[in-house]
């Protein structure tokens, strides 16, 4: 099986080119479709019956949900609009690439809204090969667009979806031959994964990579304040860290806690986790096969070894001092450590380098941007409140590179 069209048209890039008509469709019609398409994903969300995304994006129900609101909420006429302007440069006319390759990850089930979309927005037909693992998300979009009013349609024009298997000798000379059909490549997926693209792109193809990548939480001791404060807190940690089950590259990691605050981070850690008991109810856990349960079981093992554990029916906090953090199984394991002084932290955080994607940093405006600041240049983390972390706006910086980078190109008017 070479390549299998699972949605759209047959996914010849000169076809879909010449006949999407995607590059001279005005600006306002393919805002209009966007914002139609929200509106079909938020009264699914609200109103429809989700169970088999919900199975296909192995979480629960109310998580699916969940998922479909935050991601679809900011998906606004303004928001579309200011986000078209950013792109403009003056003097300039903006001028959208041929054609994009998407390479989908299948650990999130909303990932190729933002990844499918802003293409599509910027007026760039896309051929988007689906994950293995997941599909059903993907498939959603593109029979609501098809399915939608005549500005829907129009866009749904610009857009297929494949299957390719690159492990077989014909998948692989079917994926080879996409990446040198295209003027752009977006891959999602490991480093590993996006490392072996890099390697089979072609002269002249732009390369953009979105490999692995993680979350870190900082409560510094000035907004760990009063007992208020922090349940509040550690009710909007709790749910940075239940979001998608913890399978994504927003999701945290660890949880660093500054000494001498109201709480210790030892005390922290146990309001964690009874915050994370309450997430549950709402928001509760998905399936968790046998492999990654032993996984589960081991790491809150060596947590227990090595400080203290906190663990409930789908969730686990250890609090673990100021020992190196650890790779977490994901799905609501989590570890608090503790840190004195913030260029320690910041030193941290530098090692992870470009795999850091978001801080959830507890504190005013002023105290998030203080410590952006501060950062090093090694790194480029959106840095946002607790309780927003898996929730970026639609449009928002993405590894440190605006949302419509390799997307188009400027001419001089």
């Amino acid at each position: 099986m070479t390549m299998v069209l699972v949605r759209g048209r047959k996914p010849d890039a000169t076809d879909l080119l010449r006949d999407s008509g995607l590059h001279t469709l005005p600006a306002a019609v393919r805002i209009d479709a966007l914002t139609g398409l929200a509106r079909g994903v938020l009264e699914l969300a609200n109103h429809g019956d989700v169970q088999s995304l919900a199975i296909s994006g192995g979480l629960s129900a109310e998580m699916t949900r969940w998922a479909l609101r935050t991601t679809f909420e900011s998906v606004t006429p303004a928001a579309l609009t200011a986000f078209l302007a950013s792109a403009e440069l003056p003097g300039h006319r903006t001028v959208p690439v041929g054609l994009a390759a998407v390479l989908l990850s299948g650990n999130v089930l909303t990932a190729p809204a933002r990844a499918l979309l802003l293409p599509l927005l910027m007026g760039v037909p896309v051929v988007a090969r689906v994950s293995s693992r997941e599909q059903a998300f993907a498939v959603l979009l593109h029979d609501l667009l098809s399915g939608g009013c005549p500005s829907m349609q129009s866009l749904a024009r610009g857009l297929a979806l494949v299957a390719i298997d690159p492990t077989t000798t014909d998948g692989a000379h079917a994926l080879q031959a996409l990446l040198g059909a295209v003027a752009v490549v977006s891959t999602y997926g490991s480093d590993h994964t996006c490392a072996e693209v890099r390697r089979q792109l072609p002269p002249g193809v732009q390369g953009i990579e979105h490999g692995h990548g993680l979350g870190v939480g900082v409560l510094a001791a000035s907004a760990n304040a009063d007992d208020d404060s922090v349940d509040a807190l550690a009710a909007a940690f709790a749910l940075d860290v239940a979001a998608y089950d913890q399978r994504g590259c927003l999701s945290p990691q660890v949880l660093y806690v500054q000494e001498n605050g109201w709480v210790s981070p030892q005390r922290f850690a146990e309001r964690l986790h009874h915050a994370l008991r309450q997430v549950a109810v709402t928001l509760p856990r998905g399936p968790i096969d046998h492999h990654l349960g032993a996984q589960q079981l081991q790491y809150r093992g060596v947590g227990a070894a090595l400080g203290r554990l906190f663990e409930g029916d789908g969730w686990s906090v250890t609090y673990e001092g100021e020992l190196s953090a650890r790779p977490t199984p994901g799905f609501r394991n989590i570890a608090v450590h503790s840190y004195s002084e913030p260029a320690a932290l910041r030193s941290k955080l530098a090692s992870l380098g470009r795999h850091l994607k978001v801080v959830g940093h507890a504190g005013d405006s002023d105290g998030r941007k203080r410590f952006a600041s501060d950062l090093p240049p090694s790194v480029a983390p959106r840095v946002c409140p607790p309780g927003q972390m898996q929730t970026p706006p639609f449009t928002c910086v993405w590894d440190g590179l605006p949302a419509w980078h390799g997307l188009v190109r400027y001419q001089a008017r």
